[in-house]
């Protein structure tokens, strides 16, 4: 696997198919300018900044911007960014871990059900209202969500034993 074949993969999964054809032009081209990319790709050029603020929040690309000639408008030269593959897909297993994690939290803390609106509470909210949905005024019944927790669980154990490597000498 070379960064050629998983940066567009990653930026498409990301930002859409339109990134990866964003990303694969980048990694041919080496560096272009947004106005450049959305003639070459027939692409809207808010639409184009706007996935390239994506790829570049993601950590994807990089830009460099220079000061128009006569004019005090700036040019943003894009490329791809220059961090090693496995960086970039460890970085992202953190932070899908992270959101695993919360929703786990979230899911264990749901402990009652209103039968009628399908609300969730906590065991404090669910005392709080002495057992009763605040939207509907069910008795609200003890929440059964085993299922979900161990989806979340099996998730997590899995993305946790990931590992990446880059064969074929590349990073």
């Amino acid at each position: 696997m070379s960064s050629d074949s998983v940066l567009p993969e990653l930026a498409g999964r990301i930002a859409g198919p339109k990134a990866r054809e964003v990303m694969e032009f980048l990694l041919k081209k080496g560096e272009a300018t947004d106005e450049e990319l959305a003639r070459e790709l027939n692409m809207e050029e808010n639409e184009l900044r706007k996935m390239l603020n994506s790829l570049y929040e993601n950590s994807l690309v990089k830009y460099r911007r220079v000061r128009g000639q006569g004019d005090k408008l700036y040019k943003y030269f894009w490329r791809p960014a220059d961090e090693p593959v496995v960086s970039l897909l460890e970085s992202r297993k953190r932070k899908v871990l992270t959101i695993l994690r919360r929703a786990l939290e979230s899911e264990e803390r749901k402990s009652y059900r209103c039968p009628v609106c399908g609300t969730y509470y906590s065991f404090d909210e669910a005392a709080d209202s002495l057992f009763r949905c605040t939207e509907c005024d069910a008795i609200l019944e003890l929440a059964e969500h085993d299922d979900e927790i161990a989806k979340i669980r099996e998730a997590i154990e899995l993305i946790e034993n990931a590992t990446f490597v880059m064969v074929n000498g590349s990073e």
